[in-house]
């Protein structure tokens, strides 16, 4: 805007709302609550929703935020009331919803839609099987699927016929049938994988309400891409629109919905407001946060650009010989060919015949960052939006968590209630087209803060006796403490008996050792010290094992070098796990003990 226009807006809206001007007698200093960002609202509702959807996507933390407060509330189906029905009917029902319609991905988009319009109206589609209809001897229906293989359908929106190839002709060749032109019928189909939910643009609704704000009227005003789609007569399109819209097309008319068949959710407004119907979504609610979110990030841009990356540049040395301007052309060649050398080979070595001096400007952007001012006022943005910025981030006190929640879930009460809404005549509509009776469905309600706040407590109540152990369990999803109780003293049992056959069977092994596995073999003989006699006898115990060990080693150190190691190779190969390592274990300490009384006698002689 130029400088004329900001103060013609400037002075509107100071004499709007009475307040001073640059100027004026009142005062010299312009109002603080005219801003910049004043000078970019939009002024027609035909703009209104594309701005607010421009500043929903420009800022990605808002926008996230309102996709997890959105999914907070798609938690589940209940079936409560005297009409919950049985396990199957309930099953049958959850598993449409759930599955066929993806109501929970519609509230999660639904709640999207209203943080970013302040609005988001559902209407329901429901399945139907379009029949032609011949009159022409008698009455007569045709499956329009049928016709299309026999050649190329089209509709003809301002007399509401199909022209197709004419039934009659369907043994003659392609070339020689003959079309007509056949009205048609919607019949209603019960096939429930058929039934949708539909979200309407915005910008093709317009709302009439009554002096008392209480009833509404919602009138589609179609879109030109979808009349042009409509005229064209594509039969893929035209096949999906229902009846009653494309006689309202024909008539060049628009299409006023039953007010039973649209739902409508829209961010709460106070009185005072003509907002004719409509809600004021938060992206113009907190828009001047977006708005100042945005200039930081401009400003982050900018100095991103101009002073992180230092400008670098050569100049000749002001002391050496670069004169004249043939000379200092011949420079400039100099270092453009060495820069372009370097940027090709940065290893390689340059030499110019001129001095020179590397300059360095800028590269001070690190101390003008807005990193924390954005996170700052970004956090600000959330608080003011009832979207707490621990909650979003994940840095929540469990502590504070209950507390939390509760005020969060208490803001947002009405997202709940419209949800709520949107699943019970959801629920109502397809058990319609099933024709069975209405079972009563309701969203869960969060319990998240209930069960935090409560879960203590009655633990805390349980250990002291004061409550029953089925009622403190159950808070925490244990449905039989008893047979909980029976597992646990069975778990601890058997741990018992392991234990004790694990420490009988290591007692075992430390009194045979691994000695006992060579017992009983052909050939052992007693004076060897392990295994039974020849004609059976007692065990050797392994004190008579330990002195047999001990003198064998006393005998293999009296002997030379040579014929020590020829009986540790004999006895090694006898019996290398039973005699050989004890006999080495020995000889060890015998000679270890040797060299100890040694030193011992050559100190009593010193001294």
């Amino acid at each position: 805007m130029s400088s004329t226009a900001d103060q013609a807006l400037d002075q509107d809206i100071a004499t709007r709302f009475g307040l001073p001007t640059v100027g004026s007698a009142q005062s010299d200093f312009f109002d603080p609550f005219v801003m910049d960002s004043a000078m970019f609202m939009p002024r027609t509702l035909e703009t209104f929703w594309d701005y607010a959807h421009h500043l929903f996507y420009m800022n990605n933390n808002f926008r996230h935020a309102w996709h997890r407060l959105s999914a907070y509330f798609a938690t589940g189906i209940d079936f409560k009331g005297d009409r919950h029905g049985d396990n199957d009917a309930q099953k049958d029902i959850k598993s449409i919803l759930l599955d066929n319609t993806n109501i929970m991905g519609e509230i999660v988009l639904g709640g999207m839609e209203i943080g970013c319009y302040g609005n988001c109206i559902f209407t329901w589609g429901f399945p139907f099987d379009r029949v032609l209809v011949d009159n022409r001897n008698g009455y007569a229906e045709h499956s329009l699927n049928a016709l299309k293989d026999l050649g190329n359908v089209r509709y003809h929106f301002k007399e509401m016929v199909y022209e197709v190839v004419d039934p009659k002709d369907a043994h003659l060749a392609s070339g020689k049938r003959k079309t007509i032109k056949l009205g048609f019928r919607d019949r209603p189909s019960r096939d429930v994988k058929r039934f949708r939910i539909e979200r309407l643009d915005l910008r093709e609704m317009h709302l009439l309400t009554s002096a008392s704000e209480f009833s509404t009227q919602y009138i589609r005003r179609f879109s030109p891409e979808f009349l042009r789609k409509v005229r064209d007569g594509d039969p893929w399109f035209v096949h999906d629109v229902p009846m009653d819209q494309l006689l309202a097309i024909s008539k060049n008319e628009d299409f006023l919905y039953n007010e039973d068949s649209v739902l409508h959710i829209k961010m709460p407004t106070i009185r005072g407001l003509k907002n004719f119907g409509w809600g004021i979504p938060e992206t113009f609610a907190n828009y001047r946060s977006l708005h100042h979110l945005q200039v930081l990030r401009r400003i982050d841009e900018a100095v991103g650009k101009d002073y992180l990356l230092p400008f670098r540049m050569f100049v000749p040395n002001t002391n050496g010989p670069v004169e004249s301007d043939t000379s200092r052309g011949e420079y400039a060649g100099y270092m453009s060919q060495v820069i372009a050398d370097h940027r090709k080979n940065p290893y390689a070595m340059h030499a110019i015949p001129f001095p020179s001096t590397l300059i360095e400007a800028g590269g001070s952007g690190k101390s003008l960052v807005q990193a924390d001012s954005i996170e700052f006022h970004t956090n600000s943005l959330l608080g003011a939006s009832g979207l707490p910025a621990e909650l979003y981030n994940g840095t929540m006190n469990i502590q504070n968590m209950p507390v939390s929640l509760r005020l969060f879930e208490s803001t947002w009460q009405f997202l709940y209630h419209g949800f709520n809404k949107l699943v019970a005549k959801t629920a109502d509509h397809i058990q319609d087209i099933k024709k069975v009776s209405r079972l009563e469905c309701q969203l869960t309600k969060s319990s998240l803060a209930t069960d935090l706040e409560e879960r203590g407590i009655y633990l805390s109540l349980v250990a002291s006796g004061e409550i029953s152990r089925s009622r403190g369990y159950g808070s925490i999803n244990i449905e039989d403490p008893f047979e909980e109780k029976k597992k646990r003293m069975r778990e601890d049992a058997d741990l018992a008996r392991e234990d004790q056959e694990m420490q009988k069977q290591m007692q075992q092994e430390m009194t045979a050792g691994s000695i006992g596995a060579n017992a009983g073999q052909p050939g052992s003989s007693p004076t060897s010290g392990y295994g039974n006699p020849p004609g059976g006898g007692q065990n050797i115990t392994p004190m008579d094992q330990a002195q047999d060990a001990t003198q064998r080693a006393q005998t293999l150190l009296g002997l030379d070098t040579g014929s020590r190691m020829k009986e540790l190779a004999k006895l090694k190969a006898t019996d290398p796990n039973g005699v050989y390592p004890l006999v080495k274990q020995k000889m060890e300490e015998l000679r270890a003990q040797g060299a100890s009384q040694g030193r011992a006698s050559v100190g009593q002689q010193q001294q």
